[in-house]
């Protein structure tokens, strides 16, 4: 479960990252501990010629930040730079495109500009679950778990029927050794999301890391029940082995 977004999901090439420019804008046997978050398929494409003299557009911030959108949804991510830009060039303080661009930086994993755009999107719009959510995440993933419980809790605050706020409410709790806090947060995931294995694989950690065998049991028959991953699977299936081997 990634970042959140309304934007359509795409993993695409790093060689596209170095078209964007920043805008300028006043785990026990085999623990793959992250592995449902951060291993995603990569494809390889050439990037796409770069219009030297574009033609001169005219709309407004939402105008160009739909456009904005429409190019990333068909991975012209220069493209989805520049409209970007240009919402922020007409007002500074438009908060979406901020944060759609805080989602551009972090599909390349450029941490600290995505960082400084969602800081910029939440600064213009503080009540915006997604921008709290994925700043979280951010944080999180630096280790900078104080930080990232505090926008997770206030995300999730702000919309608690979204499994994926819970998810990483969840990984910020058992990252921070706080298992009982984690477990609640997934079993809230899994209600709202009954099929997700990245949620039940990190469920599974948790119960283990509390002691909590047989829990840990049926939620590890769960990641296989619904995963498709093979290598989701075997880790599952490695850590089943070891639980049953311990007296």
């Amino acid at each position: 479960t990634g970042e959140a977004t309304h934007w359509t999901f795409h993993f695409t090439e790093t060689q596209e990252a170095k078209l964007v420019q920043e805008p300028v804008a006043t785990v026990k046997p085999n623990h793959p501990r992250h592995y449902a978050r951060h291993n995603a398929p990569v494809d390889q494409k050439v990037p796409p010629p770069v219009v030297e003299n574009p033609p001169v557009e005219y709309g407004s911030p939402d105008t160009f930040y739909q456009k904005g959108k429409q190019q990333y949804d068909t991975q012209h991510y220069q493209q989805s730079f520049n409209y970007l830009k240009k919402a922020l060039e007409i007002d500074p303080t438009y908060a979406k495109a901020y944060f759609a661009l805080g989602y551009l930086y972090g599909r390349f994993d450029m941490n600290d500009p995505a960082v400084r755009m969602y800081e910029m999107s939440l600064r213009f719009d503080p009540t915006n679950a997604q921008a709290l959510n994925n700043l979280g995440m951010r944080f999180e993933k630096e280790g900078n778990y104080d930080d990232a419980l505090d926008l997770l809790q206030k995300a999730v605050a702000l919309d608690g029927q979204n499994p994926d706020y819970e998810f990483a409410l969840g990984n910020a709790f058992l990252d921070k050794d706080q298992v009982p806090e984690a477990l609640q947060a997934y079993q809230k995931a899994v209600e709202l999301r009954p099929s997700d294995p990245q949620i039940y694989y990190e469920m599974a950690l948790g119960y283990e890391k509390s002691g909590k065998k047989q829990d840990a049991l049926d939620t590890w028959q769960k990641v296989i029940q619904y995963s498709s991953e093979t290598e989701m699977s075997q880790n599952a299936q490695t850590h089943i082995k070891f639980l049953q081997e311990q007296s």
